[in-house]
C-alpha cells in the first residue's frame, strides 16, 4: 500500500471543521484544562505554568485570563478544595469536550 503525501491546509481545514477551532487553538485549551486541574488540586500558580510547557509564569498568566475570563489565582482560589472545574472556557457554547 502507498501512501499519498496530505497537504497541511487540508488538514488544518478538516482540523477546523471537526473541533471548530485551529489545532493551535485546541492544543492551548488543552493545556489551559490540564492547568485547571493542576489548580483545582492544589498547585501553585507558576509550577502549573511549567507543567503544562508555559516559558513564563506571565505568559501562563495572560493565555489563561483570555481563555478562561479569569486568573489562575482566582480560579485556584474558588476551586481550591473542590477538585472540580467552576468555569466554563470562553466560547465554549455547543462545542464538543476536547478529546486528545
Amino acid at each position: 500500500m502507498t501512501t499519498k503525501p496530505v497537504d497541511p491546509a487540508t488538514v488544518g481545514r478538516l482540523f477546523r471543521e471537526e473541533f471548530g477551532m485551529t489545532y493551535p487553538q485546541w492544543r492551548t485549551r488543552l493545556r489551559v484544562f490540564e492547568a485547571m486541574v493542576l489548580l483545582a488540586g492544589g498547585a501553585s500558580v507558576t509550577e502549573t505554568s511549567h507543567r503544562c510547557g508555559w516559558a513564563t509564569t506571565s505568559s501562563f498568566v495572560d493565555t489563561f485570563r483570555r481563555t478562561m475570563g479569569t486568573t489562575p489565582g482566582a480560579y485556584r482560589s474558588s476551586s481550591h478544595g473542590t477538585g472540580r472545574s467552576t468555569l466554563e472556557p470562553r466560547g465554549s457554547e455547543g462545542r464538543r469536550p476536547l478529546d486528545p
